[in-house]
């Protein structure tokens, strides 16, 4: 999308000026909005102050969206993205500003449902990108005007007459609006007018769920766990770390992850690897004041800041546990001693191997430095407590991405999944190729080279996880999704395989498994057919490298 292609029917016009001491970008900036203010207004504000020129009202669709900004003078192309969750209980309204290779200028947070900047960053951080499954809070200890006296936390006036509050838990929302109850967007919380509360609902008021006592957490979430499939040994464990599990009819492999946290409500979330989204679990809210609330923020703040001091540490250690290994393994891999390449029929590009027999790959930084190995054998595995996000292995033999290159010699490199598929993918067009371990880390994996070579084309090797969409209830497919994904977040393309319907049932799903059924000549061959179906419309002046890229396939 060119930056003219944004619609410019709108009256309003946000014209750059550049800022004096330039945007912050650590600092979320806030606005609270006033009633009937239109989202967009403030959202283009903070655009405008931070010197990006959209023409009209910005777009807010939850997609990326080009516009020119100035800085320090100069003009710089970035891009924006802004959403408007008003089905969500908490009715987020969220946007960013950043550069065309991923760095922050601005993060913005509009305000307009009457929660406390604290309350909506703590719910941010429970819920994550799953609001829809936050169970709703009870409505007491709301933030009030100065001088108001607390009303009941069960009871409120408004101007259409007298409400009465409910707590109603998300699992049971149907139940409550076929019983009568009604949804306060402002309050964020189901309620009943007047006093008269019909008998299916009673069980919902905050006095009788007192009466009726606390749930035990463990229980609730070790229900939440199993209902999504999860084959629990016992109660779960609820510390803030992720915990692998099996599924039920899965035997011991560990296809998900769940974690668990009690500090402040009870939440934890739930990852089913086969699938792409987290599933989130908020335990019941206890009945509080706002003191009390206040002080379990900070003591939750302070946790949270444990935990992630825990991690960090965690991490170095396995990144120095992860030098040291790799330093003494003296055998490089190659087809000739490693029983995986050979069956992948793949070459060892900086790959390594252990006494028995597995291959060992590197993850690292863009400084190459070692934070965890990948062992490859039978099954595949990680170093414990180590990071994965944004890590790489790079295959680049011709040490390509270190020449000096002019204007019309621009870079283009790949980035895939697994190994096999980097290593088949570079062998055929000898593009220089990053293995991001898998579909959730090509994102992160995508800005992180954006991010070292801000010019280059960046072209997505993606997976086919057609059989996903094939399941009952039907799963997105993954590879495809988060391949797109990367692309979008680094202005990249996607290079998608296409099987045949009889290399779908062998369940053929990457460009390893269509080079294994067509050869290194059918491997090839796709790849140019897939390259000509995404350079398709692409600018000649943009696509220099690319076209360059295609022809040392050639």
């Amino acid at each position: 999308m060119s930056i003219t292609d944004i619609d410019t029917g709108s009256d309003n016009s946000y014209r750059a000026v550049p800022s004096a001491g330039g945007p912050s970008a650590l600092v979320p900036s806030v606005t609270h909005l006033n009633e009937g203010e239109e989202p967009e207004v403030a959202f283009g504000q903070f655009l405008l102050d931070r010197g990006a020129e959209v023409p009209g009202s910005p777009t807010m669709d939850g997609h990326w969206h080009p516009v020119p900004v100035m800085v320090d003078g100069r003009q710089i192309e970035a891009r924006y993205r802004g959403t408007l969750d008003y089905d969500t209980p908490d009715g987020d309204l969220t946007g960013e500003l950043r550069t065309a290779a991923g760095k922050v200028l601005g993060l913005w947070v509009g305000r307009q449902d009457g929660l406390s900047l604290e309350e909506q960053l703590h719910a941010n951080d429970v819920a994550g990108q799953e609001r829809d499954d936050r169970e709703l809070a009870a409505l007491s200890g709301r933030d009030r005007p100065v001088g108001e006296p607390e009303r009941p936390a069960a009871q409120t006036a408004s101007a259409g007459g007298q409400k009465t509050y409910l707590a109603v838990p998300f699992e049971e929302k149907d139940a409550a609006k076929a019983a009568g109850a009604l949804w306060d967007k402002k309050a964020g919380a189901w309620f009943v007018k007047g006093n008269e509360i019909p008998e299916e609902l009673h069980r919902f008021m905050p006095s009788v769920q007192e009466v009726l006592g606390r749930e035990d957490p463990h229980a609730a979430f070790a229900s939440f766990l199993v209902d999504r499939g999860a084959a629990l040994n016992g109660e779960p464990i609820m510390d803030g770390q992720w915990h692998r599990v099996a599924l039920a009819g899965d035997g011991k492999e560990t296809n998900a992850s769940y974690r668990g946290f009690l500090d402040g409500v009870p939440n934890g979330q739930f990852k089913n690897f086969k699938g792409t989204e987290i599933e989130q679990w908020t335990g019941r809210a206890e009945d509080i004041s706002r003191q009390e609330q206040i002080r379990r923020s900070a003591q939750i703040a302070h946790q949270r800041e444990e935990r992630e001091q825990e991690r960090a540490q965690g991490q170095q250690d396995a990144a120095k546990r992860a030098f040291g290994i790799w330093k003494n393994l003296p055998t490089w891999a190659s087809p000739d001693n490693c029983e995986y390449l050979q069956k992948k029929q793949v070459r060892g590009y900086g790959v390594k191997l252990t006494e028995d027999g597995r291959m060992v790959i590197p993850l690292r930084d863009e400084q190459s430095r070692i934070w965890s190995l990948q062992f490859v054998g039978d099954e595949k595995f990680y170093l414990k407590d180590s990071r994965k996000e944004g890590l790489y292995h790079t295959i680049d033999p011709d040490k390509a991405l270190s020449r000096e290159r002019g204007e019309k010699d621009k870079l283009t490199v790949i980035i895939g999944e697994g190994y096999a598929t980097g290593a088949d993918v570079y062998n055929a067009t000898k593009l220089p190729t990053f293995v991001a371990f898998d579909a959730e880390n090509l994102v992160a994996t995508a800005k992180s080279v954006r991010e070292k070579y801000p010019q280059a084309n960046i072209l997505i090797a993606a997976d086919d996880d057609h059989h996903l969409e094939q399941r009952t209830p039907p799963l997105p497919n993954k590879g495809l999704l988060f391949a797109q994904r990367a692309a979008e977040a680094v202005n990249g393309k996607v290079l998608a395989p296409s099987f045949t319907p009889e290399e779908k049932e062998r369940r053929a799903t990457d460009w390893n498994d269509l080079k294994m059924s067509r050869g290194e000549d059918g491997l090839l061959t796709a790849l140019r057919s897939s390259f000509v179906e995404m350079s398709r419309g692409r600018q000649r002046e943009r696509g220099n490298g690319l076209e360059r890229g295609l022809e040392m396939a050639r």
